[in-house]
């Protein structure tokens, strides 16, 4: 990573964290905290929320770099607001997944590992899947995309970025956004209720980057 984009990514992160603590505030065990340079973590009561950040945050900084992420549920051993202090199953498992991507040199998106495991294995199967689309979308799919996730139209995205509107209309019909937001939906469907009386009811698709964007002053 060039000079340049550390001083555009480090802000952003910064930015990020505490628009989540505030935004997820009641969802929450423990807070976002950036670390050692390159790490995110927090402790998450259920898995939506946690869906909904890793997601924005890759809305954040796809232009600038890649990374990571694994998601873990457990127990926590000692309640604490100092991640070194806490331990507990939730952060062995974690730990666990993280070398085991780096052993077998895994390059994929995530890896959720849930008590549930064939949720888990339907999660991060949907999740890698609507990465790799999005990551073979070009600058003015994105655009378009992005548009439509904070709730936009074609006309609304046509007339903000200066383009003519049947052409984004093309666009649109030659990336995989349709496939995005349908698996997007099951996404969310799938994880709203886990956790909750071992429920999974329907949901409409939330939408989280207005409300950081808000949170940032953006909106």
């Amino acid at each position: 990573m060039s000079e340049d984009d550390s001083k555009r990514l480090y802000p952003l992160i910064a930015g990020f964290v505490d628009s989540v603590n505030e935004i997820f505030a009641e969802h929450l065990h423990i807070p976002m905290k950036h670390s050692y340079g390159d790490e995110v973590s927090g402790v998450f009561r259920t898995p939506l929320p946690c869906y909904l950040a890793a997601e924005e945050f890759y809305s954040i900084v796809r232009d600038i770099t890649g990374f990571r992420y694994c998601v873990a549920e457990g127990s926590l051993t000692f309640p604490s607001a100092d991640m070194r202090k806490v331990g507990g199953t939730a952060f062995k498992r974690a730990n666990m997944v993280m070398e085991s991507r780096l052993k077998k040199k895994k390059r994929r998106f995530c890896e959720w590992t849930l008590d549930d495991s064939s949720l888990s294995a339907t999660v991060t199967s949907l999740v890698n899947l609507c990465y790799e689309l999005k990551q073979r979308m070009t600058e003015l799919q994105w655009e378009v995309y992005a548009g439509l996730s904070n709730d936009m139209t074609i006309t609304q995205i046509a007339q903000e970025k200066g383009h003519n509107k049947n052409s984004l209309y093309q666009v649109n019909s030659r990336s995989a956004s349709e496939v995005i937001f349908n698996a997007e939906i099951q996404l969310q469907r799938l994880l709203s209720g886990y956790g909750i009386n071992g429920k999974h009811p329907a949901t409409e698709k939330h939408t989280l980057s207005r409300d950081i964007r808000k949170c940032n002053g953006k909106a």
